[in-house]
């Protein structure tokens, strides 16, 4: 059967506990001049990361698993037992908190973001010629479209483990996909040097989700297994 990537969606600012959440070694990649914004950004990713694995893990206190960042920044799950066999993904933004997980030797990679106000400033730096060709056409859609093109790279450049060493011009969407809300949609994307991935788009009340995966081939579907 195919591999599934589940996903987990946090809506809104709950009043979370870090003392419930964070283990030492986690409130440590914190440091002492974070800010209440940051604070809060890495709390939040860390429960509903810890969440999603709770759900493969049954039984599972939140304290019990531990999410610490390889040499490249990738986060990565543990038990008292050693590393998990999951590829982990987490993202914020204000307002939402998502994650993602496959088992290895699937990759991972997910991104949540608001609708982008001003998408012709972030499209002219960041976006190709035939991406900014997507939102003119798109009328006062034009935000939502940027989001999911700005979306898909952040999830791309997670699934390969490149975060913000590889450029956003190296990524190209060739298709934005439909923006129907509550299901999920192929994107296509084609990234120099690297191999194909497959990738999934999420209208939420809100924001747009984005899952992209490698060495998984199209039949791995994403589905959500928690969204509080």
């Amino acid at each position: 059967p195919a591999a599934v990537i589940r996903c987990a969606l946090l809506i809104g600012n709950p009043d979370l506990d870090p003392a419930s959440v964070l283990t030492g070694p986690e409130a440590g990649l914190l440091g002492p001049r974070a800010v209440p914004k940051r604070h809060n950004d890495f709390l939040r990713g860390r429960w509903i990361g810890k969440k999603l694995l709770g759900s493969v893990a049954p039984g599972a206190d939140l304290r019990d698993l531990l999410i610490l960042p390889d040499d490249r920044g990738v986060p990565c799950p543990f038990d008292a037992h050693g590393a998990l066999p999951w590829s982990l993904s987490l993202s914020h933004t204000e307002g939402f908190a998502a994650a993602a997980i496959t088992p290895l030797p699937g990759l991972v990679g997910i991104d949540v973001e608001r609708p982008i106000p001003e998408p012709s400033l972030v499209a002219q730096d960041y976006f190709t010629d035939r991406e900014r060709s997507f939102l003119v056409p798109a009328g006062d859609r034009a935000s939502r479209v940027a989001a999911v093109i700005w979306s898909a790279k952040e999830a791309a450049s997670k699934a390969l483990g490149e975060g913000l060493r590889l450029s956003l011009l190296a990524m190209e969407v060739s298709d934005a996909g439909p923006l129907e809300p509550s299901s999920w949609h192929p994107l296509r994307m084609s990234i120099s040097g690297h191999p194909p991935l497959s990738l999934w788009s999420w209208h939420e009340q809100g924001a747009v989700v984005t899952v992209a995966s490698v060495g998984m081939g199209d039949a791995a579907l994403p589905r959500w297994e928690l969204r509080v």
